[in-house]
Parts: C-alpha cells; sequence; structure tokens
C-alpha cells in the first residue's frame, strides 16, 4: 500500500474513532440516565425501558472497547448491532427518513472496521 494512501487511511479511521467513540459514548449515557425524550421514543415504540438501559450500556461499553486494541472489533461489531437493531425498529414503525441515520451510522462502523483492518493488516 502507498504511504500516502497509509496516512490518508489512518487519519479517516481516527476522525471516525473520535466521531463514533464520543457520540456513542455520550447517546448511551443519556440513555443511562432516561432522558425523557428517549423514555418517549421507547415507549412509542412499546419497549421495554430495561432494552433501554441495555442499549445504554452497550453503547459506553462500545464506545470505550473502540479505543483499545484487543477489543476494538468486539466494540465495532456491538454497535454494529445496536444499530441494526435500530434501523429495523424505524423501518417496521414506518419511520422511513429517520432511518437513514442509523443505517449511516451503521455503515461508518463498517468503514472504521474496514480501514482498521487494512492498516493492521499492512503493518
Amino acid at each position: 500500500m502507498d504511504q500516502v494512501l497509509k496516512q490518508v487511511l489512518s487519519a479517516i479511521k481516527i476522525l471516525l474513532l473520535l466521531i463514533l467513540s464520543v457520540g456513542f459514548l455520550g447517546i448511551g449515557m443519556l440513555h443511562l440516565v432516561a432522558l425523557p425524550e428517549i423514555v418517549g421514543y421507547f415507549d412509542y415504540w412499546k419497549l421495554p425501558l430495561a432494552l433501554m438501559y441495555a442499549v445504554g450500556v452497550v453503547e459506553v461499553i462500545g464506545s470505550i472497547a473502540l479505543y483499545y486494541e484487543p477489543t476494538r472489533y468486539y466494540g465495532g461489531f456491538a454497535l454494529l448491532a445496536i444499530m441494526v437493531g435500530a434501523l429495523v425498529i424505524h423501518i417496521k414503525n414506518g419511520e422511513y427518513n429517520p432511518a437513514i441515520i442509523p443505517a449511516a451510522i451503521g455503515l461508518s462502523i463498517v468503514l472504521f472496521l474496514f480501514i482498521h483492518h487494512k492498516l493492521r493488516k499492512e503493518s
């Protein structure tokens, strides 16, 4: 792999790591403190509040796991599973425009893991 391409991919990986980890850490904490707006979504979707807390725990742990090399894939796949779940809930409830958000975030996770894998393989 070309050295310039490696540097560009490394920069993209770091940027995605920061965006994903800070974003999931923040939203995970909002799930854990039961932000009324989030509670309202879970009520509207007729999902148990225990699931909201479970999602929050996975988001917080997953965001931290992204930083630690040995757990990076586990964290990424756990967060990807959360985004697939969110996508299914939106589509199941006919919320097609909001479904774009978990789809885009899920694709960002896949891109992050792909770049991480490629760079790791090259070194």
